[in-house]
């Protein structure tokens, strides 16, 4: 092209399709995540929107890894584009076999003609993704022959670790009634005040039994006869268990 006006238009082109393709990864890519996280794909949280209702995580990951492909390339265009090339091309084979799919199973009216249009769409797209890769392995395609597999075998993974959960949280089931369950609370008390009021109020709010424990040292027998006077003087209506450790360790079996 030279310098003259050809070349300008050349390169703004290519600053415009450059620029295009950006914006439409990060309008499509995280919806995809979201989409992948839905069906346990992906961690949940790819799935979550903030307060101006964008897939903040979604964009978040796809700026992080696109800065760190930048700078482990150096912005060299020849080793970047043949990663997009692949990912295009790779992008494009797996939505039409999934549109030949869609179309076998669905079989509305014309199903047949759609059928065999995108399954050559993708004969076409996956021919070209060989050969781009066989082309351009040495020069960064094999990034993507890694990386592929790589990601196909990590949201496997996620996907088992949520069907274990699922299982133990017994979802897409039934669960039985609720039944009340008998609760006991345990109340450390030390001496009769204010405290320990309140601590016995709020245990009679939690739980059906309450019992209150006092660990006394085995040679504090005048402070622990003081302690049960107080108690019975004071009848708040809550059993008391007294304790005698050297330690103050409060080990007891209520039956």
């Amino acid at each position: 092209m030279g310098t003259g006006p050809l070349f300008y238009v050349v390169q703004f082109a290519t600053v415009a399709l450059l620029a295009l393709a950006a914006n439409t990864s990060f309008g499509g890519l995280p919806v995809l995540a979201e989409l992948l996280a839905r069906d346990n794909n992906l961690p949940h949280f790819f799935a979550l929107r903030a307060d101006r209702q964008v897939h903040r995580y979604g964009i978040a990951f796809l700026a992080v890894t696109s800065a760190l492909l930048l700078i482990v390339a150096g912005g060299e265009m020849n080793l970047l584009v043949p990663l997009f090339a692949i990912g295009v091309f790779v992008g494009f084979t797996l939505s039409q076999a999934g549109m030949v799919r869609h179309w076998v199973g669905e079989r509305p009216a014309g199903w047949r003609w759609r059928a065999g249009l995108n399954g050559f769409g993708a004969l076409l797209t996956f021919v070209a993704a060989i050969v781009v890769t066989g082309s351009k392995f040495g020069e960064g395609g094999w990034l993507i022959v890694v990386a592929l597999p790589l990601m196909v075998a990590g949201m496997e993974w996620v996907h088992r670790s949520y069907a274990r959960i699922g299982a133990r949280l017994e979802l897409g089931r039934t669960p039985s009634p609720p039944r009340p369950r008998r609760s006991l609370v345990v109340v450390p008390v030390h001496a009769v005040t204010r405290l320990t009021r309140d601590a016995l109020s709020a245990a009679l709010s939690l739980g059906d039994r309450v019992v209150a424990v006092n660990v006394t040292h085995p040679e504090d027998e005048r402070q622990a006869r003081a302690f049960v006077e107080d108690w019975d003087r004071w009848d708040p209506g809550v059993e008391l268990v007294q304790l005698f450790d050297a330690h103050r360790r409060m080990r007891f079996r209520v039956s």
